[in-house]
């Protein structure tokens, strides 16, 4: 990479190094007028991509504050709530004596690859169900044995 006044131009911003890729251009005798228009073109819109990607950059630096500022107030909430309890404190009884915590499995669709979940109540008198998956719409078959319990 070429120097600039001692240090690599590689090691610039993406700003930095278009102002000097604009100066060298605008500093270079060019003789053919379509040469020199082409060129011009390209810079300018090398010019405009720099600042849309910037301007992405920056977007996506607001959002990932933005995200880690909400899981630090879920956080806090969770902590809030559920400070000190665990499932067995949480687990409401219904009147024939079965947990009222909702069950859910993992399921793995073998089409895409996308892992979606099921209620296992879904399940109450089969041990084999077909389910659509949300992501590509193709059934999949499941079975009660062949499934990871998740809470």
């Amino acid at each position: 990479m070429e120097q600039l006044q001692g240090f690599d131009v590689g090691t610039l911003s993406l700003e930095h190094r278009m102002a000097y890729l604009q100066g060298v251009c605008s500093s270079m005798p060019i003789q053919n007028s379509d040469q020199q228009r082409v060129l011009v073109e390209v810079v300018r819109l090398m010019g405009d991509v720099v600042d849309a990607v910037t301007d992405l950059k920056q977007r996506m630096d607001q959002l990932e504050q933005y995200v880690d500022d909400m899981d630090d107030d879920l956080a806090n909430l969770e902590e809030a709530v559920f400070d000190g309890l665990n499932d067995e404190d949480l687990d409401e009884k219904a009147p024939d004596g079965h947990s009222m915590l909702v069950s859910f499995a993992d399921v793995p669709c073998p089409h895409c690859g996308l892992h979606f979940f099921v209620d296992e109540d879904f399940w109450a008198a089969q041990d084999v169900v077909d389910v659509d998956c949300p992501n590509c719409h193709e059934s999949v078959e499941v079975s009660k044995s062949g499934l990871n319990p998740s809470h």
